[in-house]
């Protein structure tokens, strides 16, 4: 058969696609201000493009943001909790062996994972009596636990982990809270501490027992008004005698910083702890 004879064949390209659905958006970003208002802008194209006679045009509001924190919440929850947010959802009870099962968690309104708990009957918020379960591990909590941090002006652990308990019952919170702390670069920077300088030796007169006032340091220090007569008070320094070994002190009083009054302050001492060394 000749080579012009050979009948053309087309050769067929099949493409397999998957499209997957559990894309954690947390992963995707480092900070949770700027993840909140992309996912709230998607979400308002949705909108807009399913009723076009009230589209939502301006600056994103507050209702859009906690809108976008939700949707965050959920899917943050549906990463670790699914099982158990299932078996809630049908009216079940979860496993006794789940984790969840001493909060006695369930799911509001909005279908977040709550905690339940017994505060229905305080005073306090919704938050406080049933905080959002999430889990340490994840991104989301890491964004919300940095965020909080940079809202307290970067507070210590112990502030910080108390703030976020206000709404968030984070399962090993204390560590993740103390491992954010401890990699944050400005508290770091405001916990270094200056160098301190290598003291000396102590001389032997410091270190060695010997009689009180043997070795004698004297020094000057005021200065004190004291009254002197009716009306008028006079100012006066005092003058300490430190012993070296005991470190008992001896005081004198003289009017001025003279060498007469120093002797004179001397001859004191001397008369009633006698002479040192």
């Amino acid at each position: 058969m000749l080579q012009s004879e050979i009948p053309e064949r087309r050769s067929q390209i099949t493409i397999s696609l998957k499209v997957s659905t559990d894309l954690n958006m947390a992963m995707l970003y480092n900070q949770l201000e700027r993840l909140q208002r992309i996912i709230a802008c998607c979400l308002r194209f949705k909108y807009n493009c399913r009723s076009k006679n009230e589209s939502m045009y301006g600056p994103i509001t507050a209702g859009e943001l906690q809108g976008t924190l939700n949707v965050l919440l959920k899917q943050a929850q549906k990463w670790y909790f699914l099982e158990e947010m299932h078996l809630l959802a049908r009216g079940q009870h979860i496993r006794t062996s789940s984790k969840l099962r001493s909060l006695t968690p369930f799911i509001d309104a909005a279908g977040i994972l709550r905690v339940g708990g017994r505060l229905q009957h305080t005073h306090a918020s919704f938050d406080e009596r049933h905080p959002i379960i999430l889990n340490a591990d994840d991104q989301l909590t890491r964004l919300l636990v940095d965020y909080e941090h940079g809202r307290l002006m970067h507070a210590g652990p112990q502030h910080l982990l108390a703030s976020l308990q206000r709404r968030y019952w984070i399962f090993g919170g204390r560590n993740a809270v103390r491992l954010h702390t401890h990699r944050c670069m400005e508290c770091f920077r405001w916990q270094i501490r200056a160098a301190a300088q290598l003291m000396g030796p102590l001389p032997a007169a410091r270190v060695n027992p010997s009689p009180a006032f043997y070795v004698t340091g004297f020094d000057c220090a005021g200065p004190i008004s004291i009254r002197h007569g009716e009306i008028r008070s006079r100012v006066l320094t005092k003058a300490p005698f430190v012993c070296f070994s005991t470190r008992a002190i001896h005081l004198e009083l003289v009017s001025d910083f003279s060498s007469v009054t120093f002797l004179a302050a001397l001859r004191r001492f001397i008369s009633r702890r006698g002479r040192p060394i």
